[in-house]
C-alpha cells in the first residue's frame, strides 16, 4: 500500500464493527482499502478478526462527514450503551 496516498483510519475487531464503518463510507462514496492481518492458532469461529481500514488522504473531510451519520438498528443499541464507535484523529 502506498503510505503517501493512504492513511489508516481505524483498526477494528469483529465483522459488526467493520461493516458499521464500511457501510457509512460506502453511503458517502468514500474510497477505502482494508488490510486483514493473518494470524493462525485459533479453533472454530471467532469474530475477533482484525480489520485495518485505510482511506485516501484527500478524502479525510468526506470520511469525517460519513462517520458522523447516526447509527441505525442493532448498531445504535450496541454503541449507545457507552461503547464509542470511533475516535479518529484527522
Amino acid at each position: 500500500m502506498h503510505q503517501r496516498k493512504w492513511k489508516l483510519l481505524r483498526t477494528v475487531h469483529g465483522q459488526e464493527s467493520y461493516y458499521a464503518i464500511i457501510g457509512k463510507l460506502k453511503n458517502k462514496g468514500v474510497l477505502y482499502k482494508t488490510k486483514i492481518p493473518v494470524h493462525f492458532g485459533g479453533r472454530g469461529f471467532d469474530d475477533t478478526a482484525q480489520y485495518d481500514i485505510y482511506i485516501k488522504k484527500e478524502e479525510e473531510y468526506a470520511t469525517v462527514e460519513a462517520l458522523r451519520e447516526p447509527l441505525t438498528g442493532k448498531n445504535r443499541q450496541r454503541f449507545s450503551a457507552g461503547l464509542p464507535l470511533l475516535r479518529y484523529q484527522l
